[in-house]
């Protein structure tokens, strides 16, 4: 959860808030790419073109952006990594503990204290500094870390985590909405594509039903 956030963040400084989004939502083919390497199963037809609809939507999204913005985006879908296997963990403990309020105490006060050590080694922090946006800041820590992850440990305990991280990748939609209304950040043709391309990804990857792909899974096997 501090890898994907500490990244998250950072790259916010120089790119746009859909990008962060967007690309944040590559953990949804990270995920079961990710259980494959530790459970060993096999990967299907969906995934392979979800991942490969990803990355072509990454290059669009970023890829005529300045250096920085570029240099963030990269952080962002390294930090896609984390967030898939902060859901990973989060199912698997889930179904070891059946505690999810402590689960969530600990994880953000984890998360809070690497980040106070990360504040301390990298920045030079000031109360002062965070008087003027306060309110965010509550709004941010309350709501989208205190209520949003704790109702997520919650219901990982009934759900996948494929299930779960295509859900969650709904942030996306809702992140350029809100760039768009709140910041004026709009997009170009190429990131819009770019936005399609891993919406379609995401798609792919939990959506479209099993059936379609069992030809593929036939001539696999042969």
């Amino acid at each position: 959860m501090f890898g994907g956030i500490g990244l998250q963040q950072t790259a916010l400084l120089y790119t746009k808030v859909a990008n962060a989004a967007f690309l944040t939502a590559l953990y949804v083919p990270f995920v079961p790419l990710m259980s494959w390497i530790l459970t060993r199963q096999a990967i299907g037809l969906p995934i392979w073109l979800a991942v490969i609809l990803s990355l072509g939507g990454s290059f669009l999204l970023s890829g005529n952006a300045s250096f920085e913005a570029q240099f963030a985006d990269i952080l962002v879908a390294i930090g896609a990594l984390f967030w898939a296997a902060h859901i990973i963990a989060i199912g698997f403990v889930t179904r070891l503990i059946d505690a999810p309020l402590q689960l969530a105490f600990v994880q953000n006060g984890v998360c809070a204290l690497l980040a106070c050590i990360g504040a301390a080694l990298f920045e030079t922090p000031q109360i002062g500094d965070f008087l003027p946006v306060w309110k965010e800041l509550l709004y941010a820590g309350a709501i989208s870390v205190g209520i949003a992850y704790t109702l997520q440990l919650v219901a990982q305990r009934y759900a996948n985590a494929t299930a779960a991280a295509f859900l969650l990748s709904l942030e996306a939609v809702f992140a350029a909405i809100s760039g768009w209304l709140f910041l004026s950040q709009n997009l170009s043709y190429l990131a819009i594509m770019g936005c399609l391309m891993i919406f379609c990804a995401v798609l792919l990857a939990d959506v479209l039903p099993r059936s379609w792909f069992e030809k593929w899974n036939h001539i696999k096997a042969k």
